[in-house]
């Protein structure tokens, strides 16, 4: 277990965030250059943490459908995901011109293309039940969230 203060392996603490369901938190710690975790705690509670790092920029958690994400500089969104397809589909995200096309490449296994409103490809997450469960990427203030069931989850920073 990490120690909650920030000493030893556990990085120096840096701000506590409010998460999305208004009782839960989140601390910040950086670990390193472009390396931070995330720390969750409900009632004092810790229920798990997220890092992002220089090899994995962007990560998320969900904690029965509040979603937390956080990059390798440090930043943080949370929001309550709506309920949203399963599986192979198309959709249009948060910010209302992002569409993701979710297809599937075999047993939880999902890649979504997030496309701009010009066509052009403006990132690619993928999935798999044995490595990967959740992947997250951020562009401009677009959080996108792709699961292992091929659901995916958006957000827009303010």
């Amino acid at each position: 277990m990490s120690d909650p203060l920030g000493g030893g392996d556990g990085g120096a603490y840096v701000r506590t965030v409010k998460l999305a369901d208004g009782g839960s938190i989140a601390k910040i710690y950086r670990m390193g250059p472009d390396h931070y975790r995330a720390e969750g705690f409900f009632e004092g509670e810790s229920f798990g943490s997220i890092e992002a790092s220089p090899t994995k920029p962007y990560a998320a958690g969900n904690l029965n459908g509040m979603i937390t994400a956080l990059s390798s500089k440090g930043e943080v969104a949370s929001w309550i995901a709506k309920v949203r397809p399963t599986g192979p589909h198309r959709e249009t995200l948060a910010d209302g011109k992002t569409v993701v096309q979710v297809t599937e490449l075999g047993d939880e296994r999902y890649r979504a293309v997030l496309v701009g409103k010009d066509g052009r490809t403006l990132a690619t997450m993928e999935v798999d039940g044995e490595r990967r469960f959740m992947s997250a990427i951020k562009v401009g203030s677009l959080w996108a969230v792709l699961e292992t069931d091929g659901s995916g989850t958006s957000h827009v920073a303010r």
